[in-house]
Parts: C-alpha cells; structure tokens; sequence
C-alpha cells in the first residue's frame, strides 16, 4: 500500500476479522488478525498520515485509522479514539462515517463497562443520520446494539399547547413540558437527567410536579395523556 488513505479500508477490515474472531471465542484467530495488520504497518518506510497536505478529509481518515487500530487490538482507548474520530467528521462534513463512529464510541463504551444510559443520546445521533442518509444496514446494526442493551432510540418531540386552549397541561412550565415529551418517550429518569444535564433528584422532583398538575398517578398515564391533548408536536 502507498496511499495512506486505503490504509483506512485495511485497519477495518483486520478490525471486522479480529471482532468476529473474539465473537466465536476464537482467541487465536483474532491473534492473527493483530499480527497481520502490524506486519503491514511494520513494512511501511513511515508512520502512517506523516505525510502529504493536511485537510480536514486526511485529519478524518487518520482519525478513523487510529480508531480502527485501536478496534483491532481490542485496546482500552477504544472509546478515546472514536471519540476523536466523531470530531473530526463532523469537521470534515461526512455525516455516514460520523454516524459509524457513534455507533463504534457506543459499541466500545458499554464494553468498557459504561452504563447505556451514558451513550443513549450518541446512538440516538446515530440512528438520526442513518435515516437521514437512507443508510438501512447501518441503522440496523444501531437498533440491534440498542435492543442489546435495552436503550430507547425512540426521539422526543414538544409537547404544544394550542393558543388560547385551556388544558391540564397549560399548567405546566416549560421546562415540565419539556420532561413530559422524554416521558412520551419512555425514558427513564437517568436517561432524562443525562441529556438535559441536570440531577437525578432535579428529574424526579419534575415529574412529581407534572403528575400533581395532571391528576395522574403515574408517569405512563401523564404521557398517555400528553399524547391525547398536547402531541407531541401538535
């Protein structure tokens, strides 16, 4: 290889046979994959993405490399590295290799040991651009982690009070209108805390206020009721 930039297709495809090797408890296998990808990188006369013109495109490739590599060898700075990659797409402009590497940062968190709820928004993101994009097999692959470790991709829309309609729901602020839609969703109160930032506790003493508001009794009858009267988006 002399192009660098293939180099990208080489370190995910030696990625794909060491993740399937340690899939079927084959540890030898994906031994053999490790080994060819370094053979390849121990030929090569210098480091990889040293040289030529720097571009936001050649930053994105060598970013997604490094990732690639570090999927490869199975390495704990997994998560750091597709963590870089995700920026660098996003400065690139390459929505599908961005939505990947949300896919991979929520693939390689969980393993780490990370609880789902901390990369619930990355496969939201994810599955966001995969529809956006019509990219079917992808999205798949980001419902199928998502149904694995019970995360909810459904998306969150407003709740909307029609001017000059008085409802139980006119009586909530916005910041309640804003946690009910989470509920129409289904999330759970960590979930909820971990997009919009706020404590657990701030979460439940909300949704406390909106079933006192509502006159109902549980979180699953305020959002049956949200979709009745105020959306969500209506």
């Amino acid at each position: 290889m002399q192009d660098d930039d293939l180099l990208v297709h080489y370190a995910n495809a030696a990625a794909e046979l060491a993740q399937a090797a340690r899939d079927a408890s084959d540890p030898a296998g994906a031994a053999r994959a490790v080994a060819g990808l370094h053979d390849v990188l121990d030929a090569r006369p210098w480091e990889p993405f040293t040289r030529g013109v720097d571009s936001a495109a050649r930053s994105m490739r060598c970013a997604l490399f490094h990732a690639e590599v570090a999927r490869c060898r199975d390495d704990s700075e997994q998560v750091d590295r597709w963590d870089r990659a995700i920026d660098a797409c996003e400065a690139a402009g390459a929505p599908w290799h961005g939505a990947v590497s949300r896919w991979r940062y929520a693939e390689a968190a969980i393993a780490a040991g990370q609880p789902p709820v901390d990369v619930g928004e990355m496969l939201r993101q994810a599955r966001r651009s995969a529809d956006e994009l019509g990219a079917e097999p992808l999205r798949r692959r980001i419902e199928s982690l998502a149904r694995r470790v019970r995360i909810n991709l459904r998306e969150t829309a407003p709740i909307v009070v029609p001017e000059q309609e008085d409802t139980v729901l006119s009586a909530l602020t916005p910041r309640e209108r804003e946690i009910l839609a989470f509920l129409v969703t289904g999330r759970s109160n960590g979930e909820i805390a971990k997009d919009l930032v706020i404590s657990d506790k701030t979460v439940s003493v909300h949704v406390s206020s909106i079933l006192r508001k509502t006159g109902t009794t549980t979180r699953f009858e305020a959002a049956a009721l949200a979709e009745r009267l105020g959306g969500p988006g209506a």
